[in-house]
């Protein structure tokens, strides 16, 4: 059965000059820090890096101490565009996807899809693409792009935890979009 094309919306919301770019707004929803005066996020890839960077009003700056941490320095767009939509205090348990961007034409939520895939996305050794975290509301946008995007997701919610000292230490639970 061929997947549907993806939709193109009667009510469009054209993310306005001076917003946030979509990748940039992928990557800090899905590796980012957002709930203090800075806006973080993390990578070990230079290429996510430096496309964060060309993209951005201000600078991108390394975190002392901090082996794949990164500041967003500098850009009165991105932090207007965070406390616009939302955003700005939102823990990793509260991140969404903002709705302008959802409705948003085709490329700008690939875009958007591309930033939070690099981040929190994987692909297995058979092919196999998945994205995962611990916000219900994000993992359900996320499932939505791919779906308005003409994919298919569905989404498996898991428990989180790890041992300590012989003890099971319970996190968060995990929510992982299959793709």
């Amino acid at each position: 059965i061929p997947l549907r094309q993806p939709c193109v919306f009667t009510r469009v919301y054209n993310t306005p000059q001076g917003t946030i770019h979509p990748y940039v707004l992928g990557v800090i929803l899905g590796d980012g820090g957002i709930t203090g005066d800075a806006t973080t996020f993390s990578s070990a890839d230079d290429e996510i890096v430096n496309k964060v960077a060309s993209l951005v009003d201000g600078r991108v700056v390394k975190h002392n101490g901090k082996r794949f941490g990164y500041g967003i320095v500098d850009a009165p767009v991105v932090r207007e565009s965070l406390r616009r939509f939302g955003l700005k205090g939102a823990g990793s348990l509260t991140k969404f996807v903002p709705e302008p961007y959802r409705y948003s034409p085709v490329d700008v939520r690939r875009e958007l899809l591309r930033g939070l895939m690099d981040t929190d996305g994987t692909a297995d050794d058979r092919g196999h693409v998945s994205f995962a975290s611990i916000s219900p509301q994000l993992a359900k946008d996320v499932q939505w792009l791919v779906r308005s995007l003409g994919g298919k997701a569905t989404i498996s919610q898991k428990s989180a935890g790890y041992k300590k000292d012989g003890a099971r230490i319970t996190c968060n639970d995990s929510y992982e979009v299959y793709i």
